[in-house]
This record gives structure tokens, C-alpha cells and sequence, in this order.
């Protein structure tokens, strides 16, 4: 009975882990019933792929309501509640959908915050949003992971480029500065006033004058930044709409 007992509580350890391991692989939740178990596979395969990539949780919620909550501070909560994020930042990026009132939220920890700003959010919601619209979720899901992985892939090579740039035109400017370097000291003047010294009187006679004023337009700090605090009191990014 003692034997019997052991190997029943063996297997629901196992059972346990084996469920654990099935749980911290999965970044696509679809409470909502949304897709199919193939589109759900497949799906998750992508996020953990490009999550691998950039050393991030990417994932995607669907659920019914908001339990009374807006969709950012459901999205906001869902991530970090859950124990989602990579490294001592805890980066990552979460899309949620919620079906109630036709909620999208997107909210970035971490890297993910610095690299996905509110504007760039936007533009790639802006794509997304039709598929879901249209009821072409898992489809709108594809779409919203080629923006992103692209957007992902553009940041750190414009941070490189910038440098690279920078090392160049460092370069070329020390360079310069060698070259024109040419002065030597003189014993004399007699070098500068070879052929006598010649005065001219010059006048410069200004009639009138105009300035001409154009106002450079500056954006508002509030679309290109949405940094905020949880509930938990950590800090996120993102942005949020309807469709």
C-alpha cells in the first residue's frame, strides 16, 4: 500500500513539473477562444523565437472583460503578476486583446520600454488593427509579430550606425585639422608685408534690414512617451486603443 502510495505521489510530481515546463513555455493566452489550437501553436512558436532573438517575454492575451480595469492596467497587472519578463528588468512586451468593449493594449517592461516607444506602438497597431476589426485574429496576430520583430531589429542597428557615424566624422575631422596645420613661426614680418603695406578705406553701408522668423514645430513629449507605474509600482510603456 506504502509502495503504491509513493508511486501515485511520483507520478502527480512528475505530472506537476511536466505541466510547469508545458506553462512557462506558453506566450499566447487566449482566454477568449479566438484561434484554433494550430493557430495558438503556431503563434507561440513566434513569440518565444523572437523573445529568444532579443531577450525578451514576448506575448499575446486575449480575454473577455477587463475585470472593472482599464486595458493597460489589465495588460500592465497580466504581465507582471504572472511572472513574465527576462532578466533583472524583467524586459518584455505584451499584446492584449480584450473582446468586451474591443480593447487592444500593448505594455512593454524593461528593454522592451526603451525600445518600443508609444509612436512606435501606433504605427504598428495601425497595421493590426483591420485584421482584428475584421475578425482575422490569428492574422492580425502574424502581422503585429512582423512589425515587431522588424521594429526590434531596427533599434540596436541604428544605435550602431549612430556610433559608427559618429567615429567617422571624428576621423575625417582630425584628419582635416592635421592638414591645415601648416603655419610655421617667422622671424619677422617681413613675410606678411612683402611688396609694401597697402591701405584701402572700406565702408560698409547697410540700407535696411529684414529677419525672417519660421517656427519649428515640436511634438508633444505625451505622443512618443507613455512611461507609468503599475499596480505592483513597477514601470511600464505602451499604448492602448479600440477596434
Amino acid at each position: 500500500m506504502k509502495r503504491l502510495t509513493s508511486v501515485l505521489m511520483l507520478v502527480a510530481v512528475l505530472f506537476s513539473l511536466s505541466f510547469c515546463v508545458s506553462a512557462a513555455g506558453t506566450r499566447v493566452i487566449d482566454d477568449a477562444n479566438l484561434l484554433t489550437s494550430d493557430e495558438v501553436s503556431e503563434l507561440n512558436e513566434r513569440c518565444l523565437k523572437i523573445g529568444d532573438k532579443y531577450d525578451l517575454d514576448v506575448l499575446i492575451v486575449t480575454c473577455d472583460g477587463l475585470d472593472g480595469k482599464t486595458a493597460t492596467e489589465y495588460a500592465d497587472d497580466y504581465f507582471d503578476y504572472n511572472g513574465y519578463g527576462v532578466g533583472p528588468d524583467r524586459s518584455g512586451v505584451l499584446l492584449l486583446v480584450s473582446m468586451a468593449d474591443r480593447d487592444w493594449a500593448v505594455s512593454t517592461r524593461g528593454d522592451a520600454e526603451d525600445l518600443l516607444s508609444k509612436r512606435t506602438i501606433d504605427k504598428m497597431m495601425k497595421s493590426v488593427q483591420p485584421e482584428l476589426s475584421a475578425g482575422e485574429y490569428a492574422d492580425a496576430f502574424d502581422i503585429y509579430l512582423d512589425h515587431l520583430d522588424r521594429k526590434l531589429d531596427d533599434s540596436p542597428n541604428l544605435l550602431v550606425s549612430l556610433v559608427i557615424g559618429l567615429v567617422v566624422a571624428g576621423v575625417s575631422v582630425g584628419v582635416m585639422a592635421y592638414t591645415m596645420n601648416t603655419a610655421r613661426s617667422q622671424s619677422g614680418a617681413g613675410g606678411y608685408v612683402d611688396g609694401g603695406v597697402q591701405m584701402q578705406q572700406q565702408k560698409d553701408i547697410f540700407l535696411y534690414s529684414h529677419t525672417s522668423r519660421t517656427k519649428i514645430e515640436h511634438e508633444s513629449s505625451s505622443s512618443s512617451s507613455s512611461s507609468h507605474h503599475s499596480s505592483s509600482g513597477s514601470s511600464h510603456g505602451g499604448s492602448s486603443g479600440k477596434f
